[in-house]
């Protein structure tokens, strides 16, 4: 990795012009603001490279490192390319050197490269081209500072891009940041629905929360989430999330259920969600249509069948007979069968019913 390095640096000329309209830039993800990061939140800073000098960078060495001039520490910082220079911009490749990257003092890491047969990074190129992943621990850190700036790293790796003529891109930097203490955010909610929408009241109805903690404990070890009710149908495990309900033919119809997520201190915004329970009504499978004959005076039988739509038993009633007999119509609630005991009276004009 230091061979290379060396051997990138030899393809550059040692003479500082102008930028040109070449400049390095950062991003920061998950600061706090523009000049202070949280303790124990990671920060990444996404470095930007961007070519609008109308010549091709036939090379670049850029070494960056963290310092701070008051103590402050920090986890050993993530380093990584994100890709966007190709093997088709640098294909000599372009690399990390890392220096005295333990978290305090002066950790040092620099992005190279080289092109050899291709043309190099692009007139016009604005791409985030690598990215360093920092975190400040909860450990008497707070009101320090922590500065990211640009550095020269061994052995030849000065601040410099190679083009017609060789510049030193304009830098955003030094990006400094002062150190504020952790205060506690609850847990937010990961899978929060608006709606489960209709579910079968013959099955229990399951969903399993899940939510996250924003600030873990000062001590690094776990943090537990935990569940309650709110209010709805249904319980929650308090240490899973998992909400369960076994819902009977009388909770047909809709519901809301508001659930939260709490760390030792506070709850976070509820997740309410709306559902409705619904019933498939039973079919008829036989009866229905049929003719049965009966001589007057007499009983006649019909039998009934249907089946239910899903859980629930089946009772038979009759609704209406048209037109009223003298005699009596009866059904039996649990079978369906059919009980005509007819009077004589009942052959009379038309003897159909």
């Amino acid at each position: 990795m230091k061979r290379l390095a060396f051997i990138l640096t030899s393809l550059l000329v040692l003479s500082f012009g102008l930028a040109y309209g070449q400049s390095v830039t950062v991003e920061v993800d998950g600061a706090a603001s523009v000049s202070e990061i949280t303790e124990g939140k990671t920060v990444t800073f996404n470095i930007r490279f961007t070519n609008d000098y109308g010549e091709f960078i036939t090379g670049s060495t850029n070494g960056f490192h963290l310092i701070s001039t008051d103590g402050c520490t920090w986890n050993s910082p993530i380093p990584t390319v994100t890709g966007a220079i190709t093997m088709d911009i640098y294909d000599g490749g372009f690399f990390v050197n890392e220096f005295d990257w333990d978290g305090q003092g002066a950790d040092t890491v620099g992005f190279g490269g080289f092109k050899m047969f291709k043309d190099g990074i692009p007139d016009g190129f604005d791409e985030i081209v690598a990215t360093i992943e920092v975190t400040v621990p909860a450990v008497i850190n707070i009101g320090k500072t922590l500065t990211l700036d640009t550095a020269f790293y061994r052995p030849g790796g000065f601040w410099l891009w190679s083009s017609n003529p060789d510049c030193k891109p304009d830098w955003a930097g030094p990006l400094e940041y002062t150190i504020l203490e952790l205060t506690n955010e609850p847990p937010e909610f990961d899978n929060c629905v608006a709606t489960f929408g209709n579910l079968d009241h013959c099955v229990v109805a399951t969903y399993d929360f899940d939510a996250t903690d924003p600030t873990p404990p000062e001590d690094g070890g776990p943090d537990p989430v935990s569940y309650q009710m709110v209010s709805g149908p249904g319980t929650i495990d308090a240490g899973t999330g998992v909400w369960s309900y076994a819902p009977t033919l009388g909770d047909v119809g809709n519901h809301t259920i508001v659930v939260e997520a709490c760390d030792q201190y506070a709850c976070g915004t509820p997740c309410t969600v709306d559902f409705a329970f619904t019933n498939v009504a039973p079919t008829f499978t036989g009866g229905c249509g049929e003719d049965v004959q009966v001589g007057k005076g007499n009983t006649g039988f019909l039998p009934m069948a249907a089946e239910s739509g899903d859980c629930d038993p089946i009772t038979f009633s009759i609704v209406s007979v048209n037109p009223a007999p003298v005699g009596t119509v009866t059904i039996d609630a649990g079978t369906g069968l059919i009980t005509f005991v007819t009077d004589d009276l009942d052959a009379g004009a038309t003897g159909q019913f």
